[in-house]
């Protein structure tokens, strides 16, 4: 093999499911988390090789680093895949009381650690593979709430924080963020329930000014007309980093987004 692909968040969703196509792709995949078990699943699946670190811990990150650089030595082209992630509950409170939450409704510990993991993180191990080489390429995994429009709807930390990576990377040509809407991933189930009677336009029917009363009377949407197929999605991704942007759009400099919608996957 002559390609390396390091790919944190890859012990479920989008991440898991980029390292597995890449693999097949001919890269030699590390496969990086927290948790062993996936990995060393995924490291077997692949038959590649995985790297446990926390992402809220900076030396953590920086042995993650030093062991892809180490072993990029081997190989004539690497890849730096970052999709892990965090997200604040998007919503608070029950019944008609149900809300977005805010930055008040977190406290100062959870925003520096929630900081630490999606910001500082992620920018570390660009600057590690800066400092060392500029054979590398680094591709970041944003989201549509990166847009401050979204930021007022329970994305309060999580949106400002993807922006934030977003503007540090924009400097460097072989750095890429990619924004992405909702994904149908494990975490669709619990995103579906938090915005629910929140958010009109997850329930049939649902319109701008609707109340909790009259989301009562009208029924969820299907998953599959709210969140994208997570292997259409990671496939496209996978050929993104392989060059091949056809099914995505340029936002501003560094910055991509997918163009998809959930339309286009309907039969």
């Amino acid at each position: 093999m002559e390609k390396l692909a390091l790919v944190t968040g890859a012990s479920r969703g989008l991440g898991r499911e980029i390292a597995k196509i890449l693999a097949q792709q001919g890269h030699h995949v590390i496969g990086a988390a927290r948790s062993v078990g996936p990995l060393q699943e995924l490291a077997k699946e692949t038959k590649g090789s995985y790297f446990s670190f926390d992402g809220y811990d900076l030396n953590s990150v920086r042995e993650l680093a030093n062991h892809t650089f180490e072993k990029s030595k081997e190989y004539l082209d690497l890849k730096i895949i970052i999709a892990a992630d965090n997200h604040e509950d998007a919503t608070v409170g029950e019944g008609a009381d149900k809300r977005y939450t805010t930055l008040e409704d977190f406290d100062d510990d959870f925003i520096r650690k929630s900081k630490l993991l999606a910001v500082e993180g992620p920018l570390e191990i660009y600057k590690f593979f800066k400092e060392r080489t500029l054979n590398f390429n680094f591709f970041y995994i944003s989201s549509q709430a990166a847009k401050e429009e979204f930021w007022d709807k329970g994305n309060g930390i999580y949106g400002p924080n993807k922006k934030a990576v977003e503007e540090a990377l924009s400097n460097y040509l072989n750095a890429t963020s990619i924004r992405f809407p909702f994904i149908d991933t494990d975490m669709a189930d619990k995103l579906l329930h938090q915005l629910a009677y929140v958010e009109p336009f997850v329930h049939v029917g649902g319109k701008p000014g609707d109340t909790y009363e009259d989301l009562l009377k009208k029924p969820l949407k299907k998953k599959k007309d709210l969140f994208l197929p997570l292997n259409h999605v990671a496939k496209d991704t996978a050929a993104f980093t392989l060059g091949n942007k056809e099914n995505f759009g340029v936002v501003s400099p560094g910055v991509w987004e997918y163009t998809k919608t959930v339309e286009d996957f309907k039969n």
